[in-house]
């Protein structure tokens, strides 16, 4: 009787595999799940810390204003660039570890349907072809019994023939050899898939804890430098031999008693505008004295208070790293009711100023949360340039500007991995794919000349936009 067990038995080995592979799938799972765990950790950390910084912001606005609220604010930037930098962990871990190893296992499920295939294509077959062996083999068996007792002349006939039986028995070894060198072939095949995906497997999860401790540490040297700049403020005060703060009534809003000099007080407040007498005088003679006088009066006042109101916003924004959708929103208003140009000049001077550089050809190096206030600044001021298809001049003058305006960013030397480089991101890398670049409308406008393409090329406008404005200056 044909014994019904064989070795090697491939549906056999495909179950067990498949079951190995499955069962470690659920543990990558687990993994998975986590790895989970911690970015969301990381994600609650990032928004306690955000949470308690805005509510140290609330108490320096409700404090006067000395030594003291300064140092309160540089723990609330530490607490607010801890929280940006827990938030870019998490975004790390969920987009480059989580996501992506869930993707991958997800789509490892290929192996099924080939495997499959192969297995039902022999399942049958194999079987099929050793119960035909064993009936030849019977036959052959049977053909030579007759064919014995036959010879000893015990039988007159033979129901068998012996040379046929034993050729049909070595044609189909023939053929049954054939056959086991596929089967064999194909197990082979069918381990080789396995262990792809478990040698596959493997580096995924390898590669995961790998990115978990690349980016932990990424995010320890960044704070360390960022702790260590405003660590390097908050000593400062150490050596400071100031009067008592507490002593010091700030009277900024009240008149100085002081007796005047009448002529050096009046000289002194018109030098401040280089005002010059005599040809103020010829102005007034040519114009006469109207009306008209008054209005430039008002003009020159009202544009002299709007550019104060961008310096208060761009200075508190700057200084301090804090821009809400209120603020946003004040100078969006500001903006459509004054010039670009004024808005321009005052972020630029403002910028120039808490940098103590007014020299365009310095770099303004600025931390990471500053990096965000600078952008969101700038994308006011390119976005309305862009809805009203004008002021190209000032955005190519902005664009330039902000190739001055860098973060440091920490990155591992890729021989090393404990050796930690900082390369400059400027601000111009934000900025670069703003759809203010692709406005044909504002560029065409602008563009008069050759020199102004290859302007704009450096500005990385897109290669239809440059395509659009040579075949206009060709023309």
């Amino acid at each position: 009787m044909l014994n019904s067990k064989f070795e090697p038995d491939i549906v056999q080995i495909t179950e067990q595999l498949s079951k190995r592979l499955n069962d470690k799938k659920k543990s990558i799972q687990e993994f998975l799940n986590i790895l989970q765990q911690r970015a969301e950790i990381e994600e609650v950390y990032s928004k306690s810390l955000e949470k308690i910084g805005y509510e140290l912001s609330t108490i320096v606005e409700n404090t006067q204003q000395d030594s003291f609220t300064d140092i309160m604010q540089y723990v609330r930037n530490y607490l607010l660039i801890s929280s940006e930098q827990s938030k870019e962990l998490y975004q790390q871990l969920k987009n480059n570890v989580v996501l992506e190893l869930q993707n991958t296992i997800s789509l490892d499920q290929g192996w099924i349907n080939e495997v499959n295939k192969i297995q039902n294509k022999h399942s049958k077959e194999v079987r099929r072809n050793i119960e035909e062996l064993h009936a030849l083999q019977d036959d052959y068996n049977q053909a030579l019994y007759e064919e014995k007792i036959y010879l000893e002349g015990k039988i007159t006939s033979k129901k068998r023939n012996y040379e046929k039986s034993e050729t049909n028995l070595k044609q189909f070894i023939l053929y049954y050899n054939q056959y086991l060198d596929t089967y064999f072939q194909d197990i082979a095949y069918i381990q080789d898939i396995f262990l792809n995906i478990e040698i596959d497997r493997r580096k995924l999860v390898q590669d995961a804890g790998m990115k978990l401790f690349m980016y932990q540490i990424s995010l320890i040297r960044n704070l360390q430098y960022d702790i260590s700049g405003i660590t390097q403020k908050i000593e400062q005060y150490k050596s400071n031999s100031k009067q008592s703060e507490l002593l010091i009534i700030q009277t900024n809003d009240r008149p100085l008693l002081s007796k005047l000099n009448v002529e050096n007080y009046i000289l002194s407040l018109k030098q401040q505008y280089n005002l010059d007498e005599n040809q103020r005088k010829k102005k007034l003679i040519a114009d006469g004295v109207n009306g008209s006088d008054q209005k430039k009066v008002d003009f020159i006042q009202a544009n002299s208070s709007d550019y104060l109101k961008y310096n208060k916003m761009f200075e508190q924004a700057l200084r301090f790293s804090e821009i809400n959708d209120d603020i946003i929103k004040q100078l969006i208003n500001l903006l459509q009711k004054t010039k670009a140009q004024q808005y321009y000049d005052a972020l630029i001077s403002t910028i120039q100023k808490i940098s103590s550089q007014s020299n365009q050809k310095y770099d303004y190096s600025v931390t990471p949360l500053g990096y965000q206030t600078c952008l969101k600044l700038s994308d006011i001021l390119l976005d309305y340039c862009n809805s009203q298809n004008t002021n190209a001049q000032i955005v190519i003058n902005l664009l330039k500007f902000s190739k001055n305006i860098y973060k440091m960013l920490s990155v591992q030397d890729q021989e090393n991995v404990e050796i930690q480089e900082y390369i400059k991101f400027s601000l111009f890398e934000g900025l670069k794919n703003h759809e203010v670049l692709q406005n044909k409308i504002l560029w065409n406008d602008y563009v008069r000349s050759k020199e102004q393409i290859v302007e704009l090329i450096e500005l990385n406008c897109n290669e239809s936009l440059i395509q659009f404005l040579n075949t206009k200056i060709n023309c």
